[in-house]
């Protein structure tokens, strides 16, 4: 009979094995340890020591004085640069692209487009920066 007035869809009977074998993997589920975060809590302080692999989740976001702007994924850097190169031996390599001059700023960075504005949710978009430089 089905569980509800016109429910037409036949009802799946389970085997005693079957209903065994849920009940112990719900047993598994229930003991399991937590599951860790997909990422590491954000660092509170510059991580300069720290190696580009444990950072990859992350974004530089560099500022010039001339007005340009670029947001540089940290796996990118890694790959092309090493992935146990500190972040501390990438900043000091930064330059424009545009005039060729150092960084005004260099911000670290979970969310590369926070605080942008003409992106839907960009300047109001909650995420975590850490200014280096």
């Amino acid at each position: 009979m089905p569980e509800r007035p016109n429910d037409t869809t036949p009802q799946r009977v389970q085997t005693d094995a079957q209903r065994a074998d849920s009940a112990r993997w719900r047993k598994v589920v229930a003991n399991a340890p937590p599951v860790p975060e997909p990422h590491p809590p954000f660092p509170t302080a510059p991580p300069l020591d720290t190696g580009l692999a444990d950072l990859a989740w992350l974004w530089l976001v560099v500022h010039c004085g001339c007005g340009a702007k670029a947001s540089l994924p940290l796996r990118r850097l890694a790959a092309d640069l090493g992935w146990r190169t500190p972040l501390g031996a990438v900043t000091p390599r930064l330059s424009c692209q545009k005039c060729g001059a150092r960084p005004a700023s260099i911000d670290l960075t979970d969310d590369p487009m926070l605080g942008v504005q003409g992106v839907a949710g960009g300047a109001s978009r909650l995420g975590n920066r850490l200014r280096l430089r």
